[in-house]
């Protein structure tokens, strides 16, 4: 194997890792979310578990932040709870920090 070639693996082995950090933490972040969501919509800890795991799916069905924030301004204002949409990408932004230092971490 030449240097370049093994130069290739190891970059595409680095772009499959950080890949997966990048999953994990989106994974992650969407959990704490939820425990932010569940405490607001005053959810049992059973409840806001799920609702986590619910947030995980559906950023999984359609990548990107519109379908969770369009999922949680719904259910802020089915509960006649005043969330903005700027709250909630301002939460979103700061457990996005939070679950890559936790990933980052091994947590």
């Amino acid at each position: 194997m030449t240097t370049f070639e093994e130069r290739e693996k190891a970059a595409e082995s680095k772009f499959a890792r950080d890949e997966e950090a990048h999953f994990l933490a989106r994974a992650r972040r969407d959990k704490l979310v939820g425990e932010w969501a569940g405490g607001k919509l005053g959810l049992s800890p059973a409840d806001t578990e799920a609702y986590g795991k619910a947030l995980v799916l559906v950023d999984l069905e359609h990548y990107g932040d519109d379908d969770i924030i369009a999922k949680l301004k719904a259910d802020f204002t089915a509960k006649q709870i005043a969330v903005t949409e700027n709250q909630i990408i301002q939460v979103l932004q700061e457990k996005m920090i939070e679950a890559e230092k936790l990933v980052k971490a091994g947590l």
